[in-house]
């Protein structure tokens, strides 16, 4: 499983926020994290993110990705790795979760999340990056979204039914 990869995922595409490539000659493969005995994944990126270079960025993915350690590479359902049992807390924004649901949870509630989801939606129904005078139907989305309980149904109507949507080019206001 790939931990960090998930957590960049989550980071990138549901909280908006890129985290860069790692820097030219920096080694991005837990293969060479020297180790004794059987590990789990958890315990060699601890060991990765000991290096301050390294942890400046996968301090924000890797916890989110652990959360996930459950699932294998395929998604089936595991509670051991090298037979050990696998640790899938994690913390954000100052909040520990345990496993998937829990960060579900956690996440779902996020302002960053809804502005994110919304922001992500209208890009990809419009086919372009939304031009600095359609960040209030970014916004009014965002909105309905939160207002409608975080339901994708009333995000989709609402985003239908946004001037940014129906028109074409920027939205004048």
């Amino acid at each position: 499983t790939s931990p960090t990869h998930r957590g960049k995922f989550i980071q990138n595409y549901l909280l908006c926020y890129d985290i860069p490539p790692p820097p030219p000659g920096v080694a991005t493969s837990l293969d060479g994290v020297e180790v004794e005995g059987p590990v789990t994944t958890r315990q060699k990126l601890a060991r990765h993110r000991s290096d301050p270079t390294c942890n400046a960025c996968h301090r924000h993915m890797d916890p989110l990705g652990l959360a996930l350690e459950n699932f294998d590479a395929i998604g089936a359902w595991r509670t051991t790795e090298s037979g050990l049992p696998i640790d899938a807390s994690g913390e954000l924004y100052g909040e520990t979760f345990v496993g998937g649901l829990e960060l579900a949870a956690l996440l779902r509630n996020q302002d960053a999340i809804a502005e994110c989801v919304a922001r992500r939606l209208y890009r990809h129904a419009n086919g372009r990056l939304e031009a600095r005078s359609e960040q209030i139907a970014v916004r009014d989305l965002t909105e309905a979204f939160v207002e409608g309980g975080h339901r994708l149904q009333t995000l989709m109507v609402a985003l239908v039914l946004s001037d940014g949507f129906r028109t074409t080019g920027e939205v004048e206001r």
